[in-house]
């Protein structure tokens, strides 16, 4: 008992009643009731919701320095995507009751393999249109409404006709000033702005193709845009991912 209240640094508070612990200290009673066994498989079951952000956050990195100091297996169960890629080697995201992917958070968060993945994991944009081009390597262009062109990649090949959406991630897209060199190129009105300490989201209205919402991290050089301003957006090829509709989808 001692040897587990020390790993989860709570040595000196074995005789204080639960009412005189804090909801982190209760989180790590908890985990060292579970530790005593010394378990070769850990099993918990979303373990930190009832915690408010700032110890949740304090609370994963215990969690991980405890995982990786007794070097035991941990299947954690989360609906929180930020947690799931903060606290884990690899990830299963599951729909339905089936496994959707499995990887690590990086290949989760910048290869997803369907759309699903793409919004559950993360924030993307989605860009609905046909495809009117494809090469060998897996690279497409989709045409949305408006005749705007995306340019991206695909895991499973496309073909041209075919009914496809674009996603692509908030912050890999960038408000320019002067014209783009990336492939994808579009212009738009800005219509909302909010700001959220340590970056700015901008949602832009692109017409009949619909919305962008636009991540920028705040720079003290950044340029200003407001709501109603003119803006130009650009992103590279390779951060779009293409995906083919399915028949029955709208």
């Amino acid at each position: 008992v001692g040897e587990a209240l020390e790993l989860v640094r709570l040595t000196g508070y074995e005789r204080r009643l639960p009412r005189q612990l804090s909801g982190g200290e209760q989180q790590r009673v908890a985990l060292a009731r579970a530790l005593v066994f010394r378990p070769r498989v850990l099993l918990m079951d979303e373990p930190l919701g009832a915690l408010d952000k700032k110890l949740r956050a304090h609370m994963q990195l215990e969690l991980k320095r405890i995982q990786r100091h007794l070097h035991v297996t941990v299947i954690y169960v989360t609906h929180d995507q930020e947690e799931a890629l903060t606290m884990s080697d690899r990830v299963a995201v599951m729909r339905g009751g089936r496994t959707e992917q499995v990887g690590t958070p990086a290949e989760l968060y910048e290869s997803p393999v369907s759309p699903f993945v793409a919004d559950f994991v993360g924030e993307s944009n989605f860009l609905d249109g046909v495809v009117v081009a494809t090469s060998p390597d897996g690279r497409a262009v989709v045409r949305a409404e408006g005749g705007l062109e995306l340019h991206g990649v695909s895991r499973e090949p496309l073909q041209v006709g075919q009914r496809a959406v674009a996603a692509v991630r908030p912050e890999k897209i960038v408000p320019q000033e002067p014209p783009a060199s990336e492939l994808n190129r579009c212009k738009g009105v800005v219509d909302q702005v909010v700001y959220a300490g340590d970056a700015t989201r901008y949602s832009v209205a692109l017409g009949a193709a619909g919305t962008l919402t636009v991540k920028v991290q705040n720079r003290l050089a950044s340029r200003q845009v407001a709501t109603g301003d003119l803006v130009e957006l650009a992103w590279d090829a390779g951060d779009t991912r293409l995906f083919a509709r399915a028949p029955d989808e709208g």
